[in-house]
């Protein structure tokens, strides 16, 4: 059983690598995407939504890889597919095999960290932008609504008038 779990285990490894290298793709993206945004290099950002899109259909197959293998070794060592974690497979294979799972989950958990700051970051400076081409156009066209955001991200509408706004085109 044990050359068994260790057999998969390196599969899972293999399939690991793949989950990391997606995860630094997406952190790249979201960092060429407010590049782009900054530059307003439209060609750009239509290149980073097909590279994104692209990557998001290929790695459906890695996803249902890693529940294939998961589901394996869940069986192999006895318990249900959830109490299946990289924690309790350090438990069932060689101290070189541990080694790297700690390795790469210790990588893993680094990069979703990062991917979540990263994200609330990306969604602030995408908010802001829409803010401020929001407060443009209201100086230009006059008296409209405002969506503002409390700290929370929760919006809130609020009427506003043109004598207000960034710039007044009344004389």
């Amino acid at each position: 059983m044990r050359d068994i779990i260790a057999m998969l285990t390196d599969k899972f490894l293999e399939v690991i690598d793949s989950d990391i290298t997606h995860l630094e793709m997406a952190k790249s993206a979201m960092d060429h995407l407010k590049a782009s945004v900054i530059k307003r290099d439209e060609e750009q950002l239509k290149k980073i939504l097909a590279i994104v899109e692209n990557a998001l259909a290929a790695y459906s197959n890695v996803e249902n890889q890693r529940e294939v293998i998961r589901r394996e070794l869940a069986k192999c060592m006895k318990c249900k597919l959830d109490e299946m974690t990289m924690t309790k497979l350090k438990d069932y294979v060689s101290l070189e095999q541990a080694k790297e799972v700690a390795r790469k989950q210790n990588i893993l958990k680094s990069l979703v960290q990062d991917i979540k700051e990263n994200h609330m970051v990306t969604v602030m400076f995408l908010q802001e932008c829409t803010r401020l081409n929001d407060k443009m156009l209201a100086g230009i066209l006059g008296d409209r609504k405002e969506l503002t955001y409390n700290s929370n991200g929760h919006g809130r509408w609020k009427n506003v008038t043109a004598s207000s706004s960034l710039v007044n085109l009344r004389f």
